[in-house]
């Protein structure tokens, strides 16, 4: 890789008091630097004055895995708080421990008390908790052993050290962050090294804001006083983007390297726009492991032109465009999921090789060079230009697979779509279905249902009328296409543009009755029923986001009566607040009659009061409010659930579609209040 900004700026020493150093800006050095090894944190308690010892495991610089002799750390321990073991379950491992010496994670499988998955996800829960704890340390004394892990003492684990940083950050105390930020006239510019810049890293909009401001030319004062985040939020970000080494200190002084970081900036994380869905980002690139391969294998005969997938009479900003996407596509940080855990060594190699063919074609002597010194074509078949004229010739079976892939993810985008339609998420559906109708323009219900979703989300109405236009173009024989167009010019107070749009629909259809009981409506200034058809099973239901069971496989009444019984016993778990002893019987109605949406609005509910399984609630609340949308609570414990995973955006979509199921419901209207206070 090319020279390295962030290894020269982030040596820490390998040892010494805690106080001395910051815990996640050390992580980070070690992370860019590659270490394997083991970092060993030792203080004493103050509540007990017992001795503790925790040990974070780093493999080529990644977090695999923690441990700690705090008891509360223990893996059985947190199990028991985050309601996962009973306490009976919690005595009988304490006893087989002891009798057998046998580890935790073997007996509380072979036991039958988790699965080897829930074993898994509880360790790295586990881990997380051992290694944020550490953020906040301010005393005792650390050092790092590098050298091969024991294996003996740990199970592997892929983690992202960047969202661990992140959220460990997040969490950190006030005087913590103040203590260990420079001086507020200190500058700051966006790292050069993209190791830094394109990890992986969910940045917050306030977040985003601030790193938009970081340019090599304003100092820590000057960002926090433009970004207008207030002074605490602007100053955690900026510790935080120093943490995670996206940030570094130190000024840009020529106009070619301010314009570099200004591009690498946007392109590093997506605007808050875009994440709002205001403005549209390009689609990243879909990596697989068959996809990772397969591009490792074209490296050895592939030039710098042909890795970046450019021509040769690429311009600068083409080159730099092309850079920043696989950039981001191939960043080792970005692929921590088992499937891809042998693959770290091939990511790397393509990712070095991108900054490699980057770093010569952006510069204009060492691309000349490269050039002359590059004898043979240098530019892939599809991307070169012949010198009579712009026009490049594929084969049809490139069309053809190009298209069929694309094909496919805009059908898989639609599907996406359409689950948020059905429970009136119009904001989340709109996104997937601009997407589907972007990568297969010639689908109809692509269109409609986009038109659907902008016709119903505030300040887009007018967006609407050209995309039901463009269904209608498409497939003109849908009398629901004709209706909903003839309906949006209705709510604008355009009633001759309803009437003109629904008389021509008379010679197009073949539901003739339905479009003259349309024009009836019409005339009198109403709107008429539509009945939406995606021309999937359960496709025909009465309204956008209306009540839909159908699709729903019938059960059988012993069934029925079973899953009513477990959903009463649950009941009474949860009642007295016992929620980890009503999850499993609110599970089991929900799998025996799966049409009811208060089993799954319950088993949603208890979930998401559960720590370690918040993040399962979503889709059974979400189930919930498709099934039944008449319900308030419905809407308004999805709508929580996402405030308090801090998806705020998502949160005033589900409670801004309530009130348009529930227009005088003063719950609602608080909880959109409070919605919006919280987003500010």
């Amino acid at each position: 890789m090319a020279q390295n900004s962030c290894k020269e700026q982030n040596s820490f020493p390998l040892s010494g008091e805690i106080r001395q150093m910051t815990v996640p800006w050390f992580f980070q050095a070690l992370r860019i630097q590659s270490k394997t090894g083991t970092a060993l944190f030792e203080y004493v308690q103050t509540q007990t004055a017992l001795p503790i010892v925790k040990k974070v495991f780093f493999k080529n610089g990644d977090i695999i895995f923690a441990a700690s002799t705090l008891p509360a750390d223990h893996l059985s321990d947190r199990l028991l708080s985050g309601g996962k073991l009973t306490r009976a379950q919690y005595d009988a491992l304490s006893e087989l421990i002891e009798k057998t010496g046998k580890k935790q994670g073997a007996l509380l499988v072979q036991m039958g008390f988790l699965s080897p998955q829930d074993l898994v996800a509880g360790v790295k829960d586990q881990v997380k908790a051992i290694v944020l704890s550490l953020f906040d340390l301010r005393l005792g004394t650390y050092r790092f052993d590098e050298g091969p892990l024991p294996a003996d003492e740990i199970i592997p684990l892929q983690m992202s050290t960047g969202n661990l940083t992140l959220e460990g950050v997040n969490a950190l105390d006030w005087q913590i962050v103040r203590k260990s930020l420079p001086s507020p006239d200190t500058v700051i510019r966006p790292a050069t090294d993209p190791s830094c810049l394109f990890q992986d890293a969910q940045l917050t909009g306030d977040q985003r804001t601030v790193f938009g401001l970081v340019d090599g030319k304003r100092s820590i004062e000057e960002v926090c006083s433009l970004s207008g985040v207030g002074d605490f939020n602007a100053l955690k970000a900026v510790y935080l983007l120093l943490a995670l080494r996206m940030a570094e200190i130190g000024a840009i002084k020529s106009e070619k390297e301010m314009e570099d970081a200004r591009s690498a900036v946007q392109a590093a994380v997506r605007s808050e726009e875009a994440q709002r869905g205001r403005a549209r980002a390009e689609p990243e690139i879909v990596v697989t492991r068959e996809s990772i391969q397969e591009a490792h294998t074209a490296l050895a005969r592939q030039n710098h032109y042909e890795v970046l997938n450019v021509a040769v009479t690429a311009t600068a900003a083409d080159i730099k465009h092309a850079y920043f996407r696989l950039a981001k596509a191939y960043h080792p940080d970005r692929h921590f999921d088992a499937a891809m855990a042998d693959l770290k060594s091939m990511l790397e190699a393509l990712f070095t090789r991108i900054h490699e063919a980057y770093d010569t074609l952006s510069n204009p002597s060492k691309r000349e060079a490269y050039d002359r010194s590059n004898t043979r074509s240098t530019a892939p078949a599809a991307a070169q230009r012949p010198s009579g004229g712009d026009f490049v010739e594929k084969r049809a079976e490139e069309y053809q697979e190009n298209y069929a892939e694309k094909v496919a993810r805009a059908a898989e985008q639609f599907s996406e779509g359409l689950k948020e339609f059905k429970i009136g998420n119009y904001w989340g559906a709109e996104e997937k279905f601009a997407w589907a109708s972007r990568m297969d323009p010639i689908k109809a219900p692509y269109f409609f249902y986009h038109g659907i979703c902008l016709a119903n989300i505030p300040r887009r109405k007018h967006e609407a009328e050209e995309v039901l236009q463009k269904a209608i173009e498409l497939d003109a024989t849908k009398v629901e296409y004709h209706i909903e167009l003839s309906n949006l010019y209705l709510k604008s107070g355009l009633k001759t543009r309803a009437l003109s749009v629904l008389n021509a629909a008379l010679e197009q259809v073949s539901w003739v009755d339905k479009v003259q009981e349309a024009i009836v409506l019409a005339g009198e200034g109403k709107l008429a029923p539509v009945i939406y058809d995606a021309g999937t099973k359960d496709a025909k239901a009465k309204g956008p986001g209306g009540p839909s069971r159908q699709g729903t496989p019938a059960v059988s009444k012993e069934k029925a009566a079973q899953a009513l019984e477990q959903f009463n016993k649950g009941l009474k778990d949860f009642r007295t607040n016992n929620f980890g002893l009503a999850v499993d019987p609110f599970a089991a109605a929900v799998r025996l009659d799966p049409a009811q949406a208060q089993y799954h609005f319950y088993y949603g509910v208890t979930l998401s009061r559960i720590a370690r399984r918040r993040e399962e609630a979503e889709e059974p609340l979400k189930k919930a409010l498709e099934l039944d949308q008449t319900r308030i609570e419905h809407h308004l414990e999805l709508g929580s659930f996402y405030l308090k995973s801090g998806l705020k955006a998502k949160a005033l979509g589900v409670l801004n579609n309530a009130l348009l199921h529930h227009p005088n419901a003063p719950r609602i209207q608080e909880a959109i209040k409070a919605a919006v206070g919280a987003a500010k």
